[in-house]
Protein backbone atom coordinates (compact mmCIF):
# COMPACT_ATOMS: atom_id res chain seq x y z
CA UNK A 1 0.00 0.00 0.00
CA UNK A 2 3.01 2.26 0.99
CA UNK A 3 4.68 1.91 -2.21
CA UNK A 4 1.47 2.48 -4.56
CA UNK A 5 1.11 5.21 -2.94
CA UNK A 6 4.87 6.58 -3.13
CA UNK A 7 4.42 5.71 -7.11
CA UNK A 8 1.11 7.97 -7.19
CA UNK A 9 2.30 10.92 -5.21
CA UNK A 10 5.86 10.50 -7.56
CA UNK A 11 3.61 10.43 -10.48
CA UNK A 12 2.02 13.22 -9.66
CA UNK A 13 4.66 15.46 -8.97
CA UNK A 14 6.95 14.97 -12.21
CA UNK A 15 3.76 15.17 -14.22
CA UNK A 16 3.63 18.73 -12.39
CA UNK A 17 7.07 19.47 -13.06
CA UNK A 18 7.17 18.19 -16.82
CA UNK A 19 4.42 20.10 -17.66
CA UNK A 20 5.42 23.32 -15.22
CA UNK A 21 8.62 22.91 -17.63
CA UNK A 22 6.83 22.71 -20.86
CA UNK A 23 4.97 25.53 -20.19
CA UNK A 24 8.04 28.02 -19.42
CA UNK A 25 10.30 26.41 -22.25
CA UNK A 26 7.33 27.53 -24.73
CA UNK A 27 7.12 30.43 -24.24
CA UNK A 28 4.87 31.06 -27.16
CA UNK A 29 1.69 30.99 -24.83
CA UNK A 30 0.22 33.75 -23.78
CA UNK A 31 -1.15 33.81 -20.15
CA UNK A 32 -4.18 33.04 -20.67
CA UNK A 33 -3.28 30.29 -23.04
CA UNK A 34 -1.14 28.89 -20.14
CA UNK A 35 -3.97 28.42 -17.93
CA UNK A 36 -5.85 26.98 -20.36
CA UNK A 37 -2.94 24.36 -20.63
CA UNK A 38 -2.08 23.97 -16.94
CA UNK A 39 -5.99 23.39 -16.64
CA UNK A 40 -5.92 20.50 -18.62
CA UNK A 41 -2.83 18.87 -17.42
CA UNK A 42 -4.65 19.33 -13.84
CA UNK A 43 -8.23 17.91 -14.97
CA UNK A 44 -5.83 14.96 -16.75
CA UNK A 45 -3.92 14.52 -13.40
CA UNK A 46 -7.37 14.55 -12.03
CA UNK A 47 -8.58 11.55 -13.95
CA UNK A 48 -4.90 9.35 -13.81
CA UNK A 49 -5.81 9.51 -10.12
CA UNK A 50 -8.81 8.20 -10.62
CA UNK A 51 -7.73 5.57 -12.51
CA UNK A 52 -4.85 4.90 -10.29
CA UNK A 53 -7.00 4.71 -7.42
CA UNK A 54 -9.22 2.08 -9.25
CA UNK A 55 -6.22 -0.16 -10.26
CA UNK A 56 -5.38 -0.12 -6.57
CA UNK A 57 -8.90 -1.35 -5.70
CA UNK A 58 -8.58 -4.15 -8.31
CA UNK A 59 -5.23 -4.87 -7.09
CA UNK A 60 -5.95 -5.28 -3.19
CA UNK A 61 -9.35 -8.26 -4.60
CA UNK A 62 -6.23 -10.01 -6.59
CA UNK A 63 -4.08 -9.87 -3.42
CA UNK A 64 -7.33 -11.28 -1.20
CA UNK A 65 -8.03 -13.75 -3.65
CA UNK A 66 -3.97 -14.81 -4.17
CA UNK A 67 -4.05 -15.08 -0.42
CA UNK A 68 -7.11 -17.37 -0.13
CA UNK A 69 -6.80 -21.36 0.57
CA UNK A 70 -8.29 -23.33 -1.65
CA UNK A 71 -11.94 -25.07 -0.36
CA UNK A 72 -13.86 -27.83 -2.16
CA UNK A 73 -16.85 -25.43 -4.17
CA UNK A 74 -18.69 -28.33 -6.09
CA UNK A 75 -17.81 -31.74 -7.42
CA UNK A 76 -18.83 -34.95 -9.27
CA UNK A 77 -19.33 -38.72 -8.26
CA UNK A 78 -18.56 -40.87 -11.03
CA UNK A 79 -19.32 -44.90 -10.99
CA UNK A 80 -17.42 -47.67 -12.22
CA UNK A 81 -18.40 -49.53 -13.82
CA UNK A 82 -21.77 -48.27 -15.15
CA UNK A 83 -23.60 -51.44 -14.97
CA UNK A 84 -23.53 -53.96 -13.13
CA UNK A 85 -25.78 -57.36 -11.93
CA UNK A 86 -27.62 -57.91 -8.79
CA UNK A 87 -25.05 -59.04 -6.46
CA UNK A 88 -22.05 -57.45 -7.74
CA UNK A 89 -20.68 -54.15 -6.42
CA UNK A 90 -19.11 -51.10 -8.26
CA UNK A 91 -16.94 -48.29 -6.86
CA UNK A 92 -18.40 -44.72 -6.44
CA UNK A 93 -15.37 -42.19 -6.67
CA UNK A 94 -15.60 -38.65 -5.88
CA UNK A 95 -13.88 -35.44 -7.69
CA UNK A 96 -13.85 -32.30 -6.13
CA UNK A 97 -12.91 -28.77 -7.45
CA UNK A 98 -11.81 -25.95 -5.66
CA UNK A 99 -12.93 -22.34 -6.10
CA UNK A 100 -10.15 -22.19 -8.73
CA UNK A 101 -11.62 -24.97 -11.01
CA UNK A 102 -8.76 -27.34 -9.66
CA UNK A 103 -8.71 -30.88 -8.72
CA UNK A 104 -9.79 -31.13 -4.47
CA UNK A 105 -8.66 -34.21 -2.73
CA UNK A 106 -11.07 -35.01 0.05
CA UNK A 107 -9.71 -36.24 3.18
CA UNK A 108 -11.14 -37.83 6.37
CA UNK A 109 -12.03 -34.16 8.03
CA UNK A 110 -15.00 -34.26 5.23
CA UNK A 111 -17.87 -35.85 5.59
CA UNK A 112 -19.76 -38.12 3.40
CA UNK A 113 -23.35 -39.08 3.17
CA UNK A 114 -23.70 -41.32 -0.52
CA UNK A 115 -27.03 -40.93 -1.85
CA UNK A 116 -29.52 -42.73 -3.95
CA UNK A 117 -32.72 -42.56 -6.29
CA UNK A 118 -33.81 -45.93 -5.40
CA UNK A 119 -32.16 -46.58 -1.78
CA UNK A 120 -34.11 -49.96 -1.89
CA UNK A 121 -32.06 -51.24 -4.81
CA UNK A 122 -28.63 -50.50 -3.83
CA UNK A 123 -26.40 -50.74 -0.54
CA UNK A 124 -23.37 -48.87 0.30
CA UNK A 125 -20.16 -49.91 1.87
CA UNK A 126 -18.58 -47.71 4.45
CA UNK A 127 -16.78 -44.43 3.26
CA UNK A 128 -12.94 -44.58 2.77
CA UNK A 129 -11.13 -41.22 4.33
CA UNK A 130 -10.90 -40.24 0.66
CA UNK A 131 -14.47 -40.18 0.11
CA UNK A 132 -15.04 -43.37 -2.02
CA UNK A 133 -17.29 -46.54 -1.57
CA UNK A 134 -18.78 -49.65 -3.14
CA UNK A 135 -22.30 -50.05 -4.08
CA UNK A 136 -23.89 -53.47 -4.31
CA UNK A 137 -26.47 -53.96 -6.83
CA UNK A 138 -29.98 -55.28 -4.61
CA UNK A 139 -32.69 -55.27 -7.31
CA UNK A 140 -32.52 -54.57 -11.01
CA UNK A 141 -32.56 -51.15 -11.34
CA UNK A 142 -32.55 -49.18 -15.29
CA UNK A 143 -31.04 -46.05 -13.92
CA UNK A 144 -30.46 -45.25 -10.37
CA UNK A 145 -29.03 -42.28 -9.51
CA UNK A 146 -25.87 -42.28 -7.22
CA UNK A 147 -24.68 -39.38 -5.56
CA UNK A 148 -23.57 -37.66 -2.30
CA UNK A 149 -23.72 -34.95 -0.02
CA UNK A 150 -20.36 -33.66 1.24
CA UNK A 151 -20.16 -31.69 4.62
CA UNK A 152 -16.86 -29.34 4.29
CA UNK A 153 -15.23 -29.07 7.96
CA UNK A 154 -16.82 -25.59 8.21
CA UNK A 155 -20.24 -26.87 7.87
CA UNK A 156 -21.00 -26.49 4.61
CA UNK A 157 -23.03 -28.64 2.31
CA UNK A 158 -21.95 -29.43 -1.00
CA UNK A 159 -24.45 -31.82 -3.20
CA UNK A 160 -22.21 -33.70 -5.65
CA UNK A 161 -23.30 -34.15 -9.26
CA UNK A 162 -24.26 -37.98 -9.57
CA UNK A 163 -23.80 -40.17 -11.72
CA UNK A 164 -26.37 -43.58 -13.15
CA UNK A 165 -26.01 -47.14 -12.07
CA UNK A 166 -27.59 -49.36 -14.04
CA UNK A 167 -28.76 -52.98 -11.77
CA UNK A 168 -29.48 -55.88 -14.41
CA UNK A 169 -30.97 -59.16 -13.44
CA UNK A 170 -29.18 -61.99 -13.48
CA UNK A 171 -29.42 -63.88 -16.11
CA UNK A 172 -31.22 -67.39 -15.84
CA UNK A 173 -28.57 -70.27 -14.71
CA UNK A 174 -29.62 -73.67 -15.43
CA UNK A 175 -29.18 -75.15 -12.01
CA UNK A 176 -31.17 -78.61 -12.08
CA UNK A 177 -33.03 -80.73 -14.95
CA UNK A 178 -34.43 -83.63 -15.29
CA UNK A 179 -34.40 -86.14 -18.35
CA UNK A 180 -37.67 -87.35 -19.24
CA UNK A 181 -37.52 -90.89 -21.32
CA UNK A 182 -40.34 -91.68 -24.02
Amino acid sequence: MHLTLFGEVLLILLTSAAVNGMVRAMGIFDTHSDEKFKKFVLEELGYLRVIVGKNNLLLHEIRHLLRQKPHLTRGRLIVMPKQIQVGETAQAILQGVDQFGNPFPLDSSYTVVPTASAPGDVSVGPVNPDGSFTITGLAADAGDAIGAQVTRPDGTVIAFTPDTLFIVAPAPVLTAGAVVLQ
